[in-house]
């Protein structure tokens, strides 16, 4: 089997893999996880390794009457950026931003109380970040298949495995499980099972958007429909307000604004019938606050104490995966292991904070602000208009999204759509995930299901932007 074949079969199973840690009949799967990410982390460094040999042979062939090579001679061993003529070792530059924060996770476990739990969940952090990021990479370079299509068949199984948990009532405590406010299915609670659905509905909307003009579309169309709902019922509001956030900042990328001032009036004028008819107002209120005294009761039990640890925490922190052994949210969500506590905490930023102080966030989320600086010169290309020494951009790109490459007039142009609409998708499924952290702590959490989800959206949002920014031209191997 090609590696073409190999990435485009096993990045599906990852997928569906690191999900099976919230299911217990299936949790097996999940030890696949680790071994798949040495394995996607030695491809992508075999790859990276070849960028040097590519930079030899790219200045060599400048040479005075030595014919150029062509663009498919660097992207079959590596990728030779359009503008600037040299290979850029992208591995390399995205896995030392990861390095960085990984190494002082590490060095907290020289003053951590508990020195060993801190380096173990900092190398495993390393792996999964590395692992993740690589099968996110890789997935762009080899598969073939679109930017999110991996992510489909673990959202239709898990939609399935819901409509069948809701039919046959099986398992018994699918409604009363978790907090007993929504619905669980075979996941352990409401808010798992809508996380796992927020991280991998964009390729619903990914598909829907390709097949505009196949009779397929009716599928994705139920299939989006079925996500919604189960979403619904899982009563899950941090999900549903992160979904709606993805959502305004897609529409906003891509300057719908038609669509924008449509929603916003239908919000508005929904909002003015329930607040002027008594019924509906009680009833959502009641909805919205889930039979707390205010809607955000929920979550200051967790967030209290997690602001008295992170201030505890201050600069360098307590210790990777350690918790303020003096501050506890409550009798029923704090537990002991090993005389550890191990205390639920609510915001991710927060406990960020508390286990690895200031600067671990700082290391960590600076990434992100690379990709948001990032971003405006990656979208300048949505015009469609592309100057002829901007082809070859233009031709890596249609690797990425099948632009419709044309000559018309002897000017060339490109049907960059596709292109615009993937990566808007990225930056707006980041911007959700952002957002749903600080109601969930998953930063923090090695073992959960949402952070190694969240590194492979990283991977694919780095492949897809890093070689269409001038910005980088000054990177050299």
């Amino acid at each position: 089997m090609n590696l073409d074949k190999l990435i485009k079969y096993s990045a599906p199973f990852f997928v569906i893999a690191i999900i099976s840690r919230s299911i217990e009949e299936i949790s097996f799967l999940y030890f696949a996880v680790p071994v798949m990410s040495v394995f996607y982390i030695v491809l992508n460094l075999q790859r990276v390794k070849k960028l040097v040999p590519n930079l030899i042979r790219d200045q060599k062939s400048k040479v005075k009457g030595q014919k150029d090579r062509t663009e498919s001679d660097y992207l079959a061993p590596g990728i030779r950026h359009p503008a600037s003529g040299t290979c850029l070792p992208v591995g390399k530059v995205w896995y030392l931003m990861f390095l960085i924060p990984s190494l002082w996770f590490l060095l907290t476990s020289l003053w951590s109380s508990y020195p060993e739990v801190s380096a173990l969940r900092a190398l495993y952090f390393i792996l999964i970040s590395a692992g993740c990021i690589s099968a996110g990479v890789l997935w762009i370079r080899y598969s073939g298949k679109g930017i999110f299509d991996f992510l489909l068949p673990a959202n239709i199984f898990v939609v399935l495995l819901c409509l069948f948990s809701v039919i046959t009532n099986i398992p018994s405590d699918s409604w009363t499980g978790g907090h007993g406010k929504g619905f669980i299915g075979f996941f352990g609670h409401q808010n798992l099972l809508a996380s796992v659905l927020l991280f991998t509905i964009p390729s619903v909307l990914t598909f829907k958007i390709k097949d505009k003009t196949s009779k397929i579309k009716y599928f994705y169309f139920l299939l989006f429909s079925l996500n919604l709902i189960v979403l619904t019922l899982t009563y899950s509001r941090a999900s549903i307000l992160s979904l709606v956030i993805g959502a305004l900042v897609f529409l906003i990328l891509n300057k719908n604004w038609k669509v924008l001032i449509y929603s916003f009036g239908i919000t508005a004028f929904t909002a003015i019938i329930i607040y002027f008819t008594p019924s509906l107002n009680e009833s959502v209120d009641k909805i919205l606050k889930k039979d707390f005294p205010e809607i955000y009761s929920s979550r200051i039990w967790m967030w209290e104490p997690s602001y008295k640890a992170a201030l505890e925490g201050g600069l360098f922190g307590l210790g990777y995966g350690i918790s303020h052994p003096e501050i506890r949210s409550g009798e029923y969500s704090d537990r002991y292991e090993n005389g550890r506590l191990i205390r639920e905490k609510g915001n991710s930023t927060l406990a960020l904070i508390e286990e690895a102080g200031l600067i671990g966030l700082v290391l960590f989320i600076m990434p992100i602000f690379v990709i948001v600086i990032l971003s405006p010169s990656t979208l300048r290309l949505r015009s469609g208009q592309v100057p002829a020494k901007d082809l070859s951009k233009k031709r890596f790109f249609s690797r990425l999204g099948g632009i419709r490459m044309t000559k018309p007039n002897s000017r060339h142009t490109a049907d960059n759509s596709l292109l615009t609409t993937h990566y808007s998708l990225l930056t707006a499924a980041l911007a959700a995930f952002i957002l749903h952290s600080q109601f969930e702590a998953w930063w923090v959490g090695v073992g959960y299901v949402q952070l190694p989800l969240y590194f492979i959206y990283f991977g694919l949002i780095v492949q897809s932007s890093i070689f269409s920014s001038p910005k980088l031209n000054s990177f050299k191997v």
